[in-house]
């Protein structure tokens, strides 16, 4: 039978190359795990840019659908309202006070243009 005896040497030779071996796996698993951080850092934005850019474009133009547009300013104030119904359609621009200066218009009649002044009265009107 063998003897079971340890010879110390080979034993602290053996201890010694595993913790090397142990040390490299350490630093090759380290390599590992922060190239595959960077691949999936790299792969979100990878993922979000087609739908945003390349999809946009090959969507083609969009478009707003209503009846009206009111475009109000920083106060609340309407400054231009764009309608349509009945059969005609008309844009109005209003001054800060909300009284309308500029009248565009299409009606069955035609089309119409129509310029006011502060107190309301038309100073110029071509239909």
């Amino acid at each position: 039978m063998a003897s079971l005896t340890p010879d110390l040497p080979a034993v602290a030779e053996r201890v010694e190359r595993l913790e090397r071996e142990l040390r490299a796996e350490r630093r090759r698993n380290r390599w590992l795990r922060a190239t595959v951080a960077l691949a999936t850092v790299a792969a979100i934005p990878a993922g979000i840019w087609p739908n945003t850019t390349a999809t946009a474009q090959t969507q083609g133009p969009k478009g707003i659908r209503a009846n009206q547009f009111v475009l109000d300013d920083e106060t609340g104030e309407a400054r231009a309202v764009l309608i349509v119904g009945n059969g005609e359609a008309g844009l109005a621009l209003n001054d800060k006070h909300g009284e309308s200066r500029l009248m565009l218009g299409l009606s069955r009649c035609g089309p119409a243009l129509s310029l006011y002044d502060e107190t309301g009265r038309t100073i110029w009107a071509k239909s």
